[in-house]
C-alpha cells in the first residue's frame, strides 16, 4: 500500500510537472487559463497511466504462468498457495482501479468547477485576466479556487454509500492480499528452516502467559508469606 501510495504521489507530481512544461514551452502573452483543466487532465492521466502500468506487464506473465502450472506433485501446495496470492493481488489491483477512476473523476469535476468559475468572474469582471499580469497574486488565488472546488466535489463523493463501499471493499482486499503473502513468505521460510512470523507469534504468546503465570505465583507466595509472618 505505501507503495502504491508512493507512485500516485510521484504521477500526480509529474503531472504537475508536464503541464507546467506544456504551458511554459506554448504560453502567449495574451491567453487565457480556461484551458488550465483540460491539459492538466491529459497530464495527469497519463502520469497516472505510466505508474499503474509500470509493473503490471511482469505480474501479468508471473500470474498466467503460475495459473497454467498443474497442481501436482510435491509443489501442489505451493502452487495452490502463489494461485491464492495471485488471486488475491487480481482483486486488490481491480479495486485499485476503481477508487482511482473515482479520484480521476473528483479531479475533473473539480477542474471543470474551476473553468465555470473562472468565466463567470471574468464575464462579471470580478478578477482581472491571470495571464495579462503575471507576477499578480491572481495565481494564487486561482490555486485557493482549485482547492476549494476539489474540497466540494470530494465532500460529496467521499460521503456517498458507493465510496465508503468501495473503500471497505479495498481495505478488505487489502487485508486478504496481506495474509496470502505471508502465507507464501512463511512456506519460503519454512523449506529454509528459518521461524515463522506465525511461530514468533506462538513463542510470544507463550512468554506472556508464563510471565503472567510468574507473576501470579510471586503475589501468592508474597501473600503465604505476610500471613505466616503475622
Amino acid at each position: 500500500m505505501g507503495q502504491r501510495w508512493l507512485e500516485a504521489s510521484q504521477a500526480y507530481l509529474e503531472g504537475w510537472q508536464r503541464f507546467a512544461q506544456n504551458a511554459a514551452a506554448g504560453a502567449t502573452p495574451g491567453e487565457s487559463p480556461l484551458k488550465f483543466g483540460e491539459e492538466m487532465v491529459n497530464a495527469w492521466r497519463s502520469s497516472w497511466a505510466g505508474a499503474a502500468s509500470a509493473g503490471e506487464g511482469a505480474t501479468r506473465q508471473f500470474a498466467d504462468l503460475i495459473a497454467r502450472a498443474p497442481a501436482l506433485g510435491l509443489a501442489r501446495e505451493h502452487a495452490e498457495t502463489w494461485r491464492d496470492l495471485l488471486a488475491a493481488q487480481a482483486e486488490f489491483q481491480t479495486l485499485e482501479q476503481e477508487l482511482r477512476g473515482v479520484w480521476i473523476k473528483v479531479q475533473t469535476d473539480a477542474l471543470a468547477m474551476v473553468e465555470r468559475l473562472m468565466r463567470e468572474r471574468r464575464e462579471t469582471k470580478a478578477t482581472p485576466d491571470a495571464a495579462a499580469t503575471p507576477g499578480s497574486d491572481n495565481y494564487r488565488e486561482l490555486y485557493d479556487l482549485w482547492v476549494e472546488c476539489g474540497e466540494q466535489v470530494f465532500s460529496q463523493v467521499a460521503h456517498s454509500d458507493a465510496y465508503c463501499k468501495l473503500q471497505a471493499q479495498l481495505g478488505n482486499a487489502a487485508m486478504r492480499l496481506r495474509a496470502r503473502q505471508q502465507a507464501v513468505i512463511e512456506r519460503g521460510l519454512k523449506q529454509f528452516d528459518l521461524p515463522t512470523r506465525s511461530e514468533l507469534n506462538t513463542v510470544h504468546k507463550q512468554m506472556r502467559e508464563l510471565r503472567e503465570r510468574l507473576a501470579t505465583l510471586e503475589a501468592q507466595l508474597a501473600e503465604a508469606r505476610s500471613r505466616g509472618a503475622s
